[in-house]
């Protein structure tokens, strides 16, 4: 089963749940503007991106700023870029949160299997 690729082209995520409820928020990372491959001619997003944190509020009766790191747990299991995983769609940015990445943050014209 193929999946398309994940590329830093300004898309959003899913935004974060409770324990820090945040908005969806762009995807990026300063690390992708070194790499040497593209697709599309955007940056794919790689296992172990880090990403600026979301920023959001509390679940608490009265809530408070908090912030949510991100991180790429990419699931693509074969397809390796530069050595690290290709991250696909529903992949976890924070798994105490929840945070994912989205179909809006896909290539759509190139896919891995």
């Amino acid at each position: 089963m193929s999946f398309p690729a994940q590329i830093y082209n300004g898309a959003t995520t899913t935004g974060g749940q409770c324990p820090c409820k945040t908005p969806p928020t762009p995807i990026d990372c300063a690390a992708s503007l070194s790499r040497n491959v593209t697709v599309n001619g955007l940056k794919p997003v790689l296992m172990g991106d880090s990403m600026s944190p979301e920023i959001g509020v509390t679940c608490t009766t009265n809530p408070s700023p908090c912030s949510s790191p991100r991180t790429v747990i990419a699931t693509g299991a074969i397809v390796k870029i530069n050595g690290k995983l290709v991250a696909r769609a529903n992949d976890v940015l924070n798994a105490g949160t929840q945070i994912r990445l989205t179909m809006a943050t896909t290539s759509p014209t190139v896919f891995f299997s």
